[in-house]
């Protein structure tokens, strides 16, 4: 075997040869003043739609730091640094030579690369114990050669090393290091580098205030501007516009629930120029997503589809809206029940019962609706909708069979006929993963009376795979799109678009499912979320001292628990210049007992997702 490896390693890199011879910063002048953006890309052809995703881009020196998406897109918003600094940003990924740009001047907008000419990263500087040496090399050709012919449901398949993303480590990987081979971070020439000049900007809003706010929505008041003849303002959460108005108050959704939301607005005037940002409220909101009375009410609108969730002990939730026309309208739920729904007028008076009949609205009047919990905790779903004789097909749960990385998961949906007659005939439902247009479909060729459901399996897909495989932990975009080829009149055509934010793990959340692990065996994982977290079991075969450890290991703790779940070792911390290096325990372990190792991240409130590698050595 050994031989085999060796021969391997010297065909590798006698492939690789003949492919291919060969700052200053200064902050706090004007706040939420600068924006850095781009476009970045992988040098090298993939039909996965995430390979551009995950690239980190970062002020050098700082703590400002954004990840590109699916489009190879990146921006750090409110970058509070003076006009004229000189600033250095690096490109950072797993599996890629860094690359850093120097002397970057700072004027309103600094764009690296663009949707036509991205920054093109370099495959090739694989990390070797999480540690990348800045340089493709001979180092990196052992590791792609402990990984080549594997697939990903190998235990010896590295993902670092599959370049492409296509679930196998082979020639097309061993190509795309070849082509950059010896390479270091100061090969990268020729990055284009643009510039907006600073603009004319109207004064921003003062003393901005939060009135009340739920896990969803606030009420927001500020002071106009003096100096500025205001067109409208825009309504920032998370760096993300949720509302304009034309007043200085406005109650609006975009808040996330359980989390610190940063809100702030901005003034804008008649030539659409934009001010600075207002003063930034940092609001704390609480799990309950929706108000608890008709003050606290969320805005809605009819015909569109609303997502509310019922936490433990949450008793009712108010939603508020204008009917755009006259007419009969219905409340419809699809997802959850055990609820009651009741119908109020301008002045709060209860007017209907709508959880199990129509009701009449007048355009251009105010109208609430009130959602009373009766048992269910969890998400539930309803539209308000004009009563006529036609269908309206909606996504009622997507299933997934596994949520695991590296494994083919099945998919299924339940869809529900809400309208008020029979949607008859054939339709096709097509899944968008990721961004990647109709991955999979399934064809209903049986009629859906009014308020039945029908459970539909993938009956195609565009590599004729019916289930679907993922090598990345954390959230994927599952969009499901009804009717596609709009052979059913709905009651409302535009609302065939149900989107789903899908957590694929790669170990056990919890100590019942936890994978049994060896001492010297290395275990690499990711944590991809705030609240992942990955159980493994130790049971050791001799009494001794063992070491375990995390190295490299920045963002991710680690904590080691015997059958009671008790700590059995404090967990350690090692610190290189000013930042975390890695993270170790050393305990005394008894034979044949079983013990629990739990890796979470470091900081639920800062989070950065990390790979990280588990070490369990015996030391006597």
């Amino acid at each position: 075997m050994i031989k085999i490896r060796v021969l391997l390693v010297t065909a590798v890199f006698v492939l690789i040869t003949g492919l291919f011879l060969s700052s200053n910063v200064v902050f706090g002048a004007t706040s939420g003043t600068f924006k850095i953006s781009g476009n970045v890309e992988p040098d090298l052809t993939s039909t996965n739609s995430i390979i551009k995703s995950g690239f980190k881009v970062e002020v050098v020196g700082t703590s400002y730091s954004a990840v590109s998406d699916n489009n190879g897109y990146f921006e750090l918003l409110n970058l509070p640094v003076s006009l004229g600094a000189v600033i250095k940003v690096k490109i950072s990924k797993a599996g890629y030579l860094r690359k850093e740009l120097s002397n970057l001047f700072v004027s309103s907008e600094v764009i690296i690369g663009s949707k036509e000419s991205p920054i093109k990263m370099w495959p090739g500087d694989l990390p070797v114990n999480n540690v990348q040496d800045d340089a493709i090399n001979f180092l990196d050709v052992l590791q792609i050669a402990k990984s080549y012919n594997c697939i990903s449901s190998d235990g010896r398949y590295n993902a670092s090393c599959d370049f492409n993303l296509d679930n196998v480590i082979n020639v097309t990987d061993v190509i795309a290091m070849a082509r950059h081979f010896n390479a270091i971070t100061n090969s990268y020439v020729g990055d284009k580098v643009s510039y907006i000049a600073a603009a004319y900007k109207p004064d921003p809003p003062q003393n901005l205030k939060a009135l009340w706010n739920t896990g969803s929505t606030i009420s927001l008041s500020w002071d106009a501007p003096n100096s500025a003849k205001i067109a409208n303002y825009e309504v920032y959460c998370n760096d993300k516009i949720v509302a304009t108005t034309t007043s200085t108050n406005i109650i609006c959704v975009g808040l996330t629930p359980n989390k610190v939301n940063t809100v702030y607005i901005k003034s804008v005037d008649s030539s659409n120029n934009r001010s600075d940002a207002s003063n930034i409220l940092n609001i704390k909101t609480p799990e309950d997503d929706n108000g608890n009375s008709i003050d606290t009410s969320t805005p809605i609108e009819c015909e569109k589809e609303v997502v509310a969730s019922f936490e433990t002990n949450d008793t009712v939730d108010y939603f508020r809206f204008k009917a755009q026309k006259s007419g009969t309208f219905s409340f419809k739920m699809y997802v959850g029940f055990l609820v009651n729904a009741y119908l109020y007028d301008s002045s709060g008076r209860k007017i209907a019962d709508v959880t199990y009949s129509s009701f009449n609205l007048e355009a251009g009047k105010n109208y609430y609706i009130e959602v009373e919990n009766a048992y269910t905790v969890g998400e539930y779903r309803f539209i308000i909708i004009p009563k006529v004789s036609k269908p309206e097909i909606v996504v009622d749960e997507l299933y997934i069979d596994k949520l695991w990385v590296n494994q083919p998961n099945l998919l299924k949906v339940k869809v529900i006929n809400i309208g008020d007659a029979t949607a008859s005939g054939s339709f096709r439902i097509s899944f968008d993963i990721d961004g990647q247009k109709n991955m999979f479909w399934t064809d209903c060729s049986s009629d859906i009376t009014p308020d039945s459901a029908k459970f539909l399996d993938v009956t195609g897909s565009i590599n004729g795979v019916l289930t679907w495989t993922s090598s990345v932990v954390g959230y994927h975009t599952i969009s499901i799109n009804i009717d596609t080829q709009n052979k059913i009149n709905e009651v409302y055509e535009n609302n065939n678009t149900f989107t789903y934010n899908v957590f694929l793990d790669d170990y056990a959340d919890n100590e019942n499912y936890a994978m049994e692990i060896q001492a010297g065996q290395d275990i690499t994982g990711c944590i991809g979320t705030s609240s992942d977290e990955d159980y493994f079991s130790f049971t050791p075969k001799t009494t001794g001292n063992y070491l375990i450890e995390m190295p490299g290991s920045k963002y991710t703790n680690f904590f080691i628990y015997d059958e009671d779940f008790n700590q059995v070792a404090k967990t350690g911390i090692i610190y290189k210049g000013s930042g975390r290096d890695s993270c170790y325990a050393s305990a005394q372990l008894s034979a044949n007992n079983k013990y629990y190792i739990d890796v979470k991240t470091a900081d639920m409130l800062n989070f950065v997702s990390e790979t990280y590698t588990l070490r369990i050595t015996k030391t006597s």
